[in-house]
């Protein structure tokens, strides 16, 4: 597992509503955990340790937390998009 720092960014607002981490599978199978802020992440061998992984960098809160369903895909360009959070609005309001 891989892990990124990045102190330039700032927590999102609990009142925006946006999670800030994203668990789900890209097209290779492999789960994937995507920070909104792009200060951790990474490559995970089943579903269980990526949510683990989630839940201790967010506090165990999983209102933090979203589970992406199985028709949608993760890409490892996320982890560096500056569209991230956008992504993760859209996906809370679908």
């Amino acid at each position: 597992m891989r892990k990124v720092k990045n102190e330039s960014v700032q927590e999102p607002d609990p009142s925006s509503g946006m999670r800030r981490f994203a668990v789900g599978c890209d097209y290779s199978g492999r789960w994937m955990v995507c920070d909104a802020l792009a200060q951790v992440g990474g490559i995970f061998r089943s579903k269980t340790a990526a949510m683990k992984f989630a839940l201790a960098e967010s506090g165990g809160n999983i209102d933090q937390v979203l589970c992406l369903p199985d028709s949608q895909r993760l890409s490892m360009d996320l982890f560096f998009a500056p569209t991230f959070p956008v992504l993760c609005r859209k996906l809370r309001a679908a």
